[in-house]
């Protein structure tokens, strides 16, 4: 679950992947005072990514990012489900508010 009421923090990835290991973050606070960032450490994740508005335009489309960022206009129930699977993290995120969830 992730809450940011004490300011901005990050949750790091493992490094060593093991097929199949699977998370779930899911924002449990409205609007979230800071940001949260998941960080992979290197470029080994690829996202499909849908908001309210059906806009998929943060989905990663074939180019993998470091990180995936809860910006603070994220709602409550938004999500990130990731499993690593041959090397690399693959996930998918929902998120009530167009551009909530971005990527780096």
């Amino acid at each position: 679950m992730l809450d940011s009421a004490g300011g901005a923090y990050s949750v790091t990835l493992p490094t060593a992947l093991e097929d199949g290991v699977y998370y779930k973050f899911v924002v449990s606070e409205e609007t979230p005072t800071g940001a949260i960032t998941i960080a992979a450490g290197s470029a080994i994740v690829s996202l499909v990514m849908k908001d309210a508005g059906g806009n998929a335009s943060n989905s990663t489309a074939g180019t993998q990012v470091s990180n995936l960022i809860i910006g603070t206009s994220a709602e409550k129930g938004d999500y990130i489900n990731l499993m690593a699977a041959g090397g690399e993290w693959v996930g998918e995120c929902l998120s009530g508010i167009d551009n909530a969830v971005t990527t780096s």
